[in-house]
């Protein structure tokens, strides 16, 4: 069933009343003939960037180019391509570095070099101000994914930190269930007949409390008046032995604490470049903006419209 619509030709100014799935249309006042693109260029460009939104890329593609087929120096469809080449969802991406991250910007810079062979000569400076934004916002891209591999560097350092951390517990821990299971052996004949294991451990503990005393009255016994001295000097080597250990760990653990310190230089140094890249970028597009060809054009006419 045919729709029929209403368009004014440009050339005469006279009414055309034709099909809307129509290919070509005719004026039949001053002959000229006109294409779908002509007048529906407006709603191709809807699609398209619909399609870009969706990440349709191949879709939107071949729209702009339906478009640069009348006419090859179209502005937005050239621009369009470039955007879809890097899988850009919308102009508006194109603000900052950080709406850019994980753009093609290779696929992008080649096709700018290709564009600004296609488009009007006052067109070129706007792609190559473009073609320095998107090395920027690769360099800014590239500078990101560094960080975040910082980062990742940051967990391993620290994953083996804890991982000494964790042996030298694990170690005190194994050393002193020794200790309790050979202390115990005095005070199991104590337990009943299938004891718990509250009761175990209980167990355990009152034989190491035993030893413990027993040991501080042969000390005593043996050694008289020494005996306060022997028992401190004990202590002293036990503490020192504990002091050692933890030495020793914190060496183990020396090498990767410089590594973290070094990591979190660098990060610093990673955001110092990127908030530098990010407001070098964003005067850099003001400037891209008053290339844009459709603001020139209305910079232009409020100028003359002043000078009226």
């Amino acid at each position: 069933m045919s729709q029929l619509v209403s368009y004014t030709c440009p050339k005469c100014g006279g009414v055309l009343n034709v099909d809307k799935s129509q290919e070509i249309y005719d004026c039949p006042f001053c002959g000229n003939s006109f294409d779908f693109i002509f007048f529906h260029r407006k709603e191709l460009f809807g699609e398209a960037e619909l399609c870009m939104h969706r990440m349709e890329f191949t879709a939107a593609t071949d729209k702009f180019k339906a478009i640069l087929e009348r006419n090859p120096q179209d502005f937005q469809a050239l621009r369009g391509l470039v955007l879809c080449a890097g899988k850009v969802r919308s102009k508006n991406d194109l603000k900052s570095p950080e709406s850019l991250q994980g753009a093609n910007f290779n696929q992008m810079l080649v096709a700018i070099q290709d564009v600004k062979k296609r488009a009007k000569d006052e067109d070129v400076p706007y792609f190559t101000k473009l073609s320095e934004m998107l090395e920027m916002a690769k360099q800014f891209d590239q500078t990101d994914k560094d960080k975040k591999n910082l980062h990742n560097d940051t967990m391993r350092q620290y994953g083996n930190i804890v991982n000494i951390e964790n042996m030298r517990e694990s170690s005190k821990q194994t050393a002193w269930e020794v200790i309790k299971a050979i202390c115990g052996i005095i005070t199991y004949p104590l337990l009943g007949d299938n004891p718990t294991d509250e009761e175990r451990e209980t167990a355990k503990l009152m034989g190491v409390g035993i030893v413990a005393i027993a040991f501080v009255i042969l000390i005593f016994w043996l050694a008289g008046k020494w005996g306060v001295m022997i028992f401190i000097g004990i202590g002293l080597a036990v503490y020192g032995v504990c002091k050692y250990i933890r030495y020793i760990d914190d060496k183990k653990k020396a090498p990767f604490r410089e590594e973290m310190r070094e990591i979190h230089c660098r990060d610093v140094e990673y955001q110092t470049q990127m908030t530098e890249i990010s407001k070098k970028y964003e005067v850099e597009f003001q400037e891209l903006q008053k290339l844009n060809p459709a603001r020139k054009k209305t910079s232009e006419k409020e100028q003359t419209d002043g000078g009226e």
